[in-house]
């Protein structure tokens, strides 16, 4: 029985995976922590912060590790690029219509809410003031 190997592309494409779920885990990493923190080797998680950076999704945070201790070069932090993006979560909880931008850490970047009569009706709530555009306007240039 002849085995198949993936090809090259669906390895880096696993591998870029890998670097950005690291990078949301941890915030920021150099090179070489990513490479351990994954199980690949340093030049190989190299080539993927330089692609995912070509794709303007991983970006040097301009801030170095510590240098002239030990061996190799200073290394750069990396981290997920600001412009990566936020999600909208829109909720109907007690207190109302409830609008939160999310970032890609999970973290609240803004929260917005609308209160609502008791018991709400369903027309109270389409027609509620926080509505999709202004959602999206809460959150900035950070939607796209």
């Amino acid at each position: 029985m002849e085995s198949t190997k993936p090809s090259v592309d669906l390895v880096r494409s696993l591998t870029d995976e890998h670097v950005l779920r690291a990078l949301m885990r941890h915030r920021r990493l150099t090179r070489a922590e990513l490479a351990v923190e994954i199980g690949i080797s340093k030049p190989t998680a190299g080539e993927s912060v330089r692609r995912l950076t070509e794709l303007g999704l991983v970006a040097d945070t301009g801030e170095r590790t510590p240098g002239g201790r030990g061996r190799g070069r200073v290394g750069s932090y990396y981290a997920l690029a600001p412009a990566v993006g936020v999600a909208l979560a829109l909720t109907i909880a007690p207190e109302g219509v409830v609008a939160e931008c999310v970032n890609v850490y999970g973290d609240t970047v803004t929260r917005a809410v609308r209160p609502i009569d008791r018991p709400a009706r369903p027309s109270q709530v389409s027609e509620n003031p926080l509505s999709a555009s202004s959602c999206s306007r809460m959150c900035g240039s950070r939607w796209n």
